[in-house]
């Protein structure tokens, strides 16, 4: 029979640290580990956006260590009762049955990061089923976002949740290291970040009770971020905030503002002498499918110069002619964080809701008494009752005609196409006012304006008339020739019955007169 070698306990104690890769940080002084104290300290390091998310740790794996004879024991590694079973079905290869569940190592040592992180997730998703030995839920929450829990030696993983957020789990080993200087066996406490989808951001037109807009107006934006926060020892600490603005939106780079602050209101501009803070990135301006801002933060000088949990970035973009191409004009902002503060490679970009806005726009169909189209006719429309505003429109190479732009001249009169339509677009709602100024020809011109109403009453984005944002079905009629008196009228009626009473009285008269010569005769 083979006898098993003793390792030595110096080696032991490399192997022990050495140990399955794990983001871990000293906090605290290390407790020499006697046959009354083998726990320790497992902290748990959130974000200020991972603030609420309820954390607990499980224990997977054992250590074999008689604290009597200070010596740990083979196999040092096994796997904790309650996931061997469910190990040694899903993962043979990192379990030796034959040797108590020890940890083989295939697990050890031959694990490289994509496999580790594939078991931690597999395992997770099913640990509170397999009864394993757990420590009560624990919330994240200021000023420090983390939490601390005090367990035996071992491997844990330690699992977060949280309405809206993801979030892997995240491995902390708990295990005897060799204190040179005391010649003890002690317990260092460790930390572990939560890895996952831990960091969001909102974002909002700085005039959040208009969300609607015509082709040359001004929008401004606001992004609102946690800032992350890291441990004092972290080695990853990216925080970067950007936008994409849509095909219909021209970005102002001069208006970018950047703030910091625990509110909006009392938040204080960052002076950015020299790049300091931040360094701004213009996206190619003639890029029309991704323009917009990256902003990289320079962390360290914000935290230490900045105080505040949000950092809010101010912009300006302007609506364009490319404005009715699209049905709502998006933005695509993120926060970019480091999810493992000891891992570079750990850095994520968390996407925010798309704050979008409405241009809207009208089609008008010029017809005759009878609904048949007619071409030809001119207008010109009006934001004023009285017709003092005019509104330029550009016409686009399709027909269609578009508010102009302030740096475009516009048309004088909107023509109606072949087909009797005439397409106006980029339009904010409210009342407006069509003119008619020339007529389509043999009919008549219209003397009143026609009063045009775009209304959109629930602020959602769906035009009350269309689903496209364009109010639809606007006929203007024209009548043909002029409207004079039917010939025969109720003029030529009237000198006819005074003629025929004023004869039937001559007649009277005259036979009366004879009736009394008559008379007067005998």
């Amino acid at each position: 029979m083979t006898k098993k070698k003793t390792i030595p306990a110096k080696l032991l104690a490399l192997c022990l640290a050495l140990m399955l890769t794990v983001s871990m940080a000293l906090t605290a002084a290390a407790a020499p580990i006697t046959s009354d104290n083998q726990s320790g300290t497992i902290t748990v390091q959130g974000l200020a956006s991972d603030e609420g998310a309820q954390v607990s740790v499980y224990k997977i794996i054992d250590v074999h260590f008689d604290a009597d004879a200070q010596q740990p024991y083979e196999p040092v590694y096994v796997w904790n009762a309650a996931v061997a079973n469910w190990v040694a079905e899903n993962y043979p290869d990192y379990i030796d049955e034959d040797n108590g569940n020890a940890v083989t190592k295939a697990f050890n040592y031959n694990l490289d990061a994509k496999d580790k992180k594939d078991f931690y997730v597999a395992l997770g998703a099913v640990i509170n089923t397999l009864q394993t030995p757990a420590t009560d839920a624990q919330t994240l929450a200021a000023p420090d976002y983390a939490v601390d829990f005090t367990v035996e030696m071992g491997q844990y993983i330690a699992l977060a949740t949280k309405a809206g957020s993801n979030y892997d789990p995240a491995s902390a080993n708990l295990v005897p290291t060799y204190n040179e200087g005391t010649h003890k066996w002690e317990l260092n406490p460790v930390e572990v970040a939560l890895k996952g989808e831990g960091s969001s951001i909102d974002k909002d037109v700085q005039d959040p009770d208009d969300n609607t807009v015509a082709i040359g107006d001004e929008v401004g934006y606001r992004l609102d971020a946690l800032i992350p926060i890291y441990p004092g020892d972290a080695v990853a600490k990216r925080f970067t905030m950007g936008d994409r603005l849509s095909k219909g939106l021209t970005l102002d780079p001069s208006s970018i503002i950047v703030k910091v602050g625990n509110d909006v209101e009392t938040a204080k501009t960052v002076v950015n002498t020299d790049n300091k803070y931040y360094t701004v990135t213009i996206q190619d301006p003639t890029d029309l499918e991704k323009g917009g801002f990256d902003i990289k933060f320079n962390y360290d000088a914000l935290v230490a110069d900045f105080e505040g949990t949000h950092a809010y970035v101010e912009y300006n973009a302007t609506v364009n002619e490319f404005a009715f191409e699209e049905d709502a004009l998006g933005n695509s902002s993120y926060v970019g964080v480091n999810t493992d503060p000891y891992d570079d490679s750990s850095y994520d970009e968390n996407p925010g809701e798309d704050k979008e806005i409405y241009t809207y726009g009208v089609t008008v169909n010029k017809v005759d008494e009878d609904q048949n189209p007619l071409s030809g006719a001119e207008f010109k429309l009006y934001s004023d009752a009285d017709l003092q505003n005019e509104i330029k429109f550009v016409q686009t190479a399709d027909g269609t005609y578009r508010v102009a732009k302030a740096d475009e001249e516009g048309a004088e009169t909107l023509v109606v196409d072949s087909d009797g339509v005439l397409n106006l677009q980029g339009l904010d709602l409210g009342t407006y006012y069509l003119k008619e100024i020339k007529a389509p020809g043999g009919y008549n011109l219209l003397q009143n304006a026609l009063e045009i109403k775009l209304t959109d009453t629930d602020k959602n984005g769906e035009l009350d008339n269309d689903a496209d944002n364009v109010l639809t079905g606007i006929q203007v009629v024209n009548s043909k020739g002029f409207n004079l008196p039917v010939t025969g009228g109720i003029g030529t009626v009237l000198f006819t019955v005074v003629g025929v009473v004023l004869m039937a009285s001559g007649v009277l008269l005259v036979l009366v007169y004879r009736k009394k010569r008559q008379n007067s005769d005998r």
